[in-house]
């Protein structure tokens, strides 16, 4: 299990070699120096990654491999005649790969919310679903 963590994998064999160097008293100033250097660059590389992905979960940026798709989506709602505009479309992620997508929906007069709304959410469904999140849909009349 230690050694499917790449993080305590990495810190156990730093120490490993640290406590290899010392066991042969093959120590020197250099070669300290050299073995520090060498485990905050790989600390610094993996923790780098993490800490990009978390703080595109704190920022609540959209995922990567959605952020086309989004667009697409987006196109084909607004090909239904019935609507006007889509706005406030926002789509983030509250976990790591978890999505949420919310968006306003702006209908003619004479259209039907609950058919624009049941149109809306099917071709948005299978975006959400990929990503085991939420969606939310506003649908408003302009009058």
């Amino acid at each position: 299990m230690l050694l499917r963590n790449v993080y305590s994998s990495s810190i156990v064999m730093t120490g490993s070699v640290v406590f290899l160097l010392y066991l042969f008293n093959m120590t020197s100033s250099t070669l300290d120096k050299f073995v520090a250097f060498a485990e905050s660059a790989l600390m610094l590389y993996l923790g780098g990654t993490t800490a990009a992905a978390l703080a595109k979960v704190l920022l609540q940026t959209m995922p990567d491999p959605i952020v086309s798709s989004v667009d697409q989506h987006i196109r084909m709602i607004q090909q239904n005649p019935n609507v006007i505009s889509v706005d406030k479309v926002h789509f983030w992620q509250n976990s790591y790969g978890k999505c949420i997508g919310t968006l306003e929906i702006v209908t003619r007069p004479e259209a039907q919310e609950d058919q624009v709304l049941e149109t809306s959410f099917n071709i948005l469904q299978n975006l959400i679903n990929e990503n085991e999140g939420e969606l939310t849909i506003s649908v408003t009349k302009r009058e």
